[in-house]
């Protein structure tokens, strides 16, 4: 394992190269990666991707997915590649704001510059399909000595790459320019597994001239956990200069928005971080508002840059860019002027409204918890120029210091503050934004400002802040505990920072079963996907996806992943879409203004069986659509079903016969059983807690793989359909299990170097066997690549037979003596079902 782009790269070359040189290896390894770590893993495990959106970071990933979907040696292999593509076209278009041809979005890994002036991969892409222009600033005189376009993804490349096919169909050009504003993205973050049951939440939301993103809890080391941009007139902007940005830090002395370093140090470094100063910042967001905390770790862990020799100051930063060589906008506290002379001094009671052209900003301080401070709030310039990574030099035009501590002539000393205090304390900002549209006018807006109430209880016991934020009729609620102590790498749980969240008394965020919903996509495993009128009903627990695009009359409905599932898809205006069976995957569009229909399917290699798809069945159209299936005229055969027209469409070189009517009439029984039934708890794995999840699949009918992407030493014990159960007797790090009921079949990958520490010696507590209860055979079982050929042992587990299979090449006869004792102690070590 290794980050997004690294192994999309890797793997695209295994792959395509390997087909290249007609390596079978490779290509086995390189189409692994691909299904594996790329589509289930990077792409579909959750709403978001680890590099979304992350300017350049993003690119490189973009760049194999294409690759993938347009050089694929299979049909196989480019839908999967077409099908991660598709998902990361649908959140960038989603993201884009057409009025600052700029991303509204949070991002973990990126520069600031890829924000202001530079042009990466990213926005080539989205100008493939607008009918505007997607570039920004490329004759801009004054782009502070950035480049016009990145060089990570650049824009030959990208032309290069659309020359082979589309980066995405071109009526989503639709989405990108015409999308109906006001828009919105919510995305689960599970964070590769570490976040899987309470995931962190990314949102986006578009005004008319501004956008505002946050990620909800934004620890570790984002570069960007809250952001917002804007146009200042009511145009397009072409230049930086023409628009505004927010941005939104915990500090020390200066918080530092710009300049990045190699972590730790004072070394500039344009390819590094900015890096997390000794405090999260944590939001609950409701369209246009956000209510943003902060507050300082316990130690001021999580110091990403070099601690300051002297601490001066403790603060939540708000910065602000304008790069108009005159700034026009104006600075209002309490619906007054503020003075035009720095620092500017103002309350942590007062309203801070910002009018700058068509845009208005409005801050709200949360009142910091008082460690000594001489200041509240003081408003300064942004400091001097940095280095940006990407080129160029920059800085924020104003900083909005509100402070918990604030005495240059008596610095914070760490070794003698009250830290149970310091850990407990809170503040930050409440973020609203608006426009003409929303508000009319400035005064209006300032009027708004005016009204809000923000009232906070602190709860002692419990270590938490209970607010509630009244604005307009809007009711926003959040308990924040700010001793949480949460970190990319500690897998905190997200309750554990924020007890409870509602907006007008309900949960902010998605329901349970959906992993990103948009205006006009939405993605999951709830069992009924709905958006425009499209419906896609699936089977609970497996992932769909439907995006919308009413303007062109384009519905996508898909199964991204090959894992088999039944399927019915209803169409606005009359058409329904449903099979023979279970369909692998599967990109269905349909098109109402065109009236045709196209079919990409594919299925891997073993997705065989009669309760496989072998066709399409279409009804309740007034006119029989024009139909494809990978990118072939397909003559759809017109039969009558419950005495209505209906059409079969042939699915991957299947022929229709005078028997399908009979077996598509017996699979609609079983498939309104299977729609209503939760497939994920058919099959289970258990592990020891706080370790890595694994990655659940069905690579052949009636067998189940359980993928452990970091494997860590514990017992195991997995279960499927029919009974079938297998545990070890110790500790393993295990890699892959698949296991078959239907084929008796036992299938384990657990590299031999991972079973031994660094001096060769067995890992603490080695397991010996592998136990399989349920079979009344013994399995046949496949050991690290090799086939198991010794003996296979019955033997008696607390009452259950079950079968022994030596899994470091002991006798079997040795290891019955005791295994009882070692299994009942391993299966002690793992937490209950």
């Amino acid at each position: 394992m290794s980050t997004m782009n690294f192994n999309n790269n890797a793997a695209q070359a295994a792959l395509l190269g390997g087909a290249v040189i007609n390596d079978p290896y490779a290509i086995d390894d390189g189409r692994f990666a691909l299904e594996h770590i790329l589509l289930r893993l990077w792409s579909w495990y959750d709403g978001t991707t680890q590099e979304s959106i992350d300017h350049y970071y993003l690119g490189l990933s973009l760049y194999a997915q294409k690759a993938f979907a347009d050089l694929g040696p299979t049909e196989l292999d480019r839908m999967m590649g077409r099908n991660m593509l598709l998902k990361t076209m649908d959140e960038l278009a989603s993201c884009y704001h057409p009025a600052t041809r700029r991303f509204t979005a949070v991002s973990g890994r990126t520069g600031v510059a890829e924000m202001l002036g530079i042009n990466e991969g990213v926005n080539a892409i989205m100008h493939t399909v607008s009918k505007r222009g997607a570039l920004h600033d490329v004759y801009n005189p004054d782009r502070l000595g950035m480049p016009a376009a990145g060089h990570d993804l650049p824009p030959d490349l990208v032309a290069r790459q659309q020359l082979v096919g589309p980066w995405m169909p071109l009526w989503m050009g639709n989405i990108v320019d015409d999308k109906p504003l006001p828009f919105q993205l919510t995305a689960a973050d599970r964070q590769y597994g570490n976040q899987r049951v309470y995931p962190f939440w990314k949102r986006s939301y578009l005004g008319h001239h501004y956008g505002l993103a946050t990620l909800d809890i934004g620890c570790g080391n984002p570069t960007i956990p809250v952001m917002a941009q804007w146009a200042r007139a009511d145009a397009p902007a072409d230049n930086l200069q023409e628009t505004g940005l927010l941005l939104m830090r915990f500090g020390l002395n200066e918080t530092e928005f710009y300049d990045s370093l190699y972590h730790g140090t004072k070394q500039s470094n344009a390819n590094g971080s900015v890096g997390t100063q000794g405090g999260p910042v944590c939001s609950v967001q409701h369209k246009n508002k956000a209510v943003v905390f902060t507050t300082p770790n316990l130690n001021f862990n999580d110091y990403h840059r070099a601690m300051p020799e002297k601490i001066t100051s403790i603060q939540s930063t708000v910065a602000l860019a304008n790069y108009q060589p005159s700034p026009t906008w104006k600075l209002y506290i309490d619906g007054k002027p503020a003075a035009p002379a720095l620092p500017v001094r103002a309350k942590q009671s007062s309203r801070i409204t910002i009018h700058d052209g068509v845009t208005y900003i409005g801050l709200i301080p949360i009142p910091a918890t008082n460690l000594g401070r001489s200041e509240e709030i003081l408003i300064t310039d942004g400091g001097e120029p940095v280095a940006l990574q990407g080129g160029g030099k920059a800085a924020p035009t104003l900083r909005i210091n509100s402070y918990y501590y604030f005495n240059p002539d008596q610095p914070f000393d760490p070794k003698t503050a009250d830290w149970t205090k310091t850990d407990r304390a809170y503040g930050g900002f409440i973020i609203e934004m608006g426009d003409e549209k929303d508000y009319g006018s400035f005064a209006a807006f300032q009027k708004h400002i005016a009204s809000v109430k923000l009232s906070l209880k602190w709860d002692d016991a419990a270590g938490v802040a209970h607010a509630v934020y009244k604005s307009g009729k809007d009711v926003i609620e959040a308990g924040f505990r700010p001793e949480y102590n949460g970190g990319w790498s500690k897998n905190v749980p997200s309750i554990e920072c924020f007890p409870y969240r509602r907006v007008n008394g309900q949960w902010p965020y998605l329901p349970e079963g959906v992993e990103r919903e948009t205006t006009l996509s939405i993605q999951g495993t709830a069992g009924t996907l709905e958006k425009s009128g499209a419906v896609l009903r699936h089977q609970p627990g497996l992932m769909a996806y439907l995006l919308t695009e009413p303007i062109s009359g384009n519905y996508v409905f898909s199964n991204p992943l090959p894992d088999p599932q039944y399927m019915a898809l209803a169409v606005p205006g009359g058409l329904k879409i449903t099979a023979d069976g279970r369909l692998a995957l599967a990109q269905i569009t349909a098109n109402t203004r065109a009236n045709t229909l196209d079919v990409r399917y594919a299925a891997k290699e073993g997705q065989v069986g009669d309760d496989m798809a072998t066709a399409l069945v279409l009804a309740g159209y007034a006119a029989l659509p024009a139909v494809t299936v990978n990118d072939k005229a397909v003559k759809p055969v017109e039969m009558t079903l419950d005495g209505a027209p209906a059409a079969v469409v042939p699915l991957a070189g299947a022929k229709f016969t005078d028997a399908f009517t009979a077996r598509y009439v017996a699979s609609l029984a079983i498939q309104e059983t299977a729609l209503k039934t939760t497939v994920a708890a058919q099959a289970w794995l258990r592990y020891k807690a706080k370790q890595e999840h694994y990655v659940l699949t069905e690579p052949r009918n009636g067998a189940f793989s359980f993928w452990r992407q970091w494997p860590g030493n514990c017992a195991i014990e997995a279960g499927i359909p029919g009974g079938m159960v297998v545990a070890t007797d110790g500790d393993i790090a295990l890699q892959r299990i698949i296991l078959s009921a239907r084929e008796r079949r036992v299938e384990v990958d657990y590299a031999p170097y991972l079973q031994q520490d660094r001096d060769g010696n067995p890992i603490p507590n080695r397991a010996k066997a592998l136990l399989v209860f349920g079979l009344d055979q013994a399995p046949s079982v496949r050991l690290h690549n090799d086939e198991y050929k010794g003996a296979v042992d019955r033997v008696t587990i607390n009452g259950k037979p079950a079968y022994l299979i030596p899994l470091f090449g002991d006798d079997p006869a040795t290891l019955k003596e005791g295994v009882e004792k070692r299994y009942t102690e391993a299966m002690a070590t793992l937490p209950a079902r």
